[in-house]
């Protein structure tokens, strides 16, 4: 009994829902109010095309610091970690040896000269004895390849001299170039060795400092008409930089510099390398950053605003956009790079097409909207 009274409690609650459905419907409202977004239009214009790069940073100039003697380490002259000049003096290695080698080079010098003297004086003697028939022709022969000789042995001992001085100067290790000194593993009392394989330190120079960034070989192809100009030395090509990724721009611009001219078989790039200005030292040798190439040519594309576009698990970008019927319809797109504040889509939308800007987590695909112009709209600034 009390079953059948709550069906027929549900029956009449069922009828009069309907019945204010019918007269609402009959008065022209509608039975429930549309989900309301905002829109801009998507536009088509030319822009400029900048190409983003991965790229790494490298020293302008580098150099590994070699013994040219073999020796003791006596002193280091520097700090590690420190910034050098050229010429300055970096370490000492023991001269006592190369010193006594100079002293021997000189003194063998001294005695071919000595003997040299002698010889020709005797030569000279010889020439006017032979003419009084005093002595034989081989005599004078003799005393004149004796003298070629002495002269021989001074011109080598003088060679040794130049040796000894340049074997005792290397004890003396100089910068070969201004920059920043690394660490060392050499100290005062280290046996060093002639070209020996590891390095006493490395200097590198820090500003400037090349970036080398890898082009994709399919992508250099398209791009390769807009170098003309650069590659004739006409134009520069302007490069800036993303240190990392909080996409945080590095304040200084790059100019492109050189490109390879050939293709990396390993991993199918060409090498581009840039210089930039590192007045503060932000970026160091080995540091992986990402470039913008820029002012290569202009390209038609779609724009439309940073917070139109989101993306799913997969990382697909895709956009929500509004059709004359006010449906709505979620379209897949492919971006490129940003431009200003608008992503700059390749596929997937044309200009024109109104793109939803709000309320991402209340559509769904083929859902009626009121579709309302963004009040700040985006495209205002583009000149649009």
């Amino acid at each position: 009994m009390f079953e059948r009274f709550l069906l027929i409690i549900f029956l009449i609650l069922h009828i009069s829902c309907d019945q204010q459905a019918q007269k609402q419907q009959s008065e022209g409202r509608p039975p429930e109010q549309s989900l309301e977004v905002e829109f801009v239009k998507a536009v088509s214009r030319e822009v400029p095309v900048t190409t983003e790069l991965p790229g790494r940073v490298a020293a302008f100039k580098s150099a590994e610091i070699r013994p040219q003697v073999s020796g003791i380490i006596q002193k280091r002259l520097f700090k590690q970690g420190s910034e050098v000049q050229k010429g300055q003096q970096l370490y000492q290695i023991d001269p006592e040896r190369y010193e006594a080698a100079l002293s021997r080079a000189k003194a063998n010098l001294k005695s071919a000269k000595a003997t040299l003297k002698n010889r020709s004086s005797l030569a000279k003697r010889y020439r006017k004895l032979v003419g009084q028939n005093a002595i034989s022709r081989q005599e004078l022969d003799d005393a004149v390849a004796g003298l070629g000789e002495a002269k021989a042995q001074v011109s080598l001992f003088k060679a040794e001299v130049r040796n000894a001085e340049i074997d005792l100067k290397y004890t003396k290790v100089y910068a070969p170039i201004s920059g920043f000194i690394g660490k060392t593993a050499f100290t005062e009392g280290a046996l060093v060795t002639l070209n020996q394989a590891r390095p006493l330190a490395v200097i590198r120079q820090l500003d400037p400092v090349y970036v080398d960034l890898s082009q994709p070989s399919s992508e250099m192809l398209g791009l390769r008409n807009r170098f003309g100009g650069y590659e004739n030395g006409k134009d520069s090509i302007s490069v800036s930089l993303i240190l990392n990724e909080l996409k945080e721009e590095y304040p200084h611009k790059g100019q492109l510099e050189a490109r390879e001219l050939s293709v990396n078989e390993s991993s199918g790039t060409v090498e581009l390398r840039a210089v930039f200005p590192n007045p503060n030292r932000a970026l160091l040798p080995g540091m992986f950053v990402r470039a913008s190439v820029e002012n290569i040519g202009k390209s038609m594309v779609t724009l439309v605003p940073q917070k139109a576009v989101t993306r799913d698990r997969s990382g697909q970008a895709y956009v929500w956009t509004i059709d004359q019927n006010n449906n709505l319809n979620k379209q897949a797109v492919r971006t490129s790079s940003m431009f200003e504040k608008f992503w700059m889509v390749r596929d997937g939308l044309k200009g024109g097409e109104r793109v939803v800007v709000n309320n991402f987590f209340k559509l769904r695909p083929n859902i009626k909207v009121k579709a309302i112009p963004e009040l700040e709209n985006e495209n205002m600034k583009l000149g649009e």
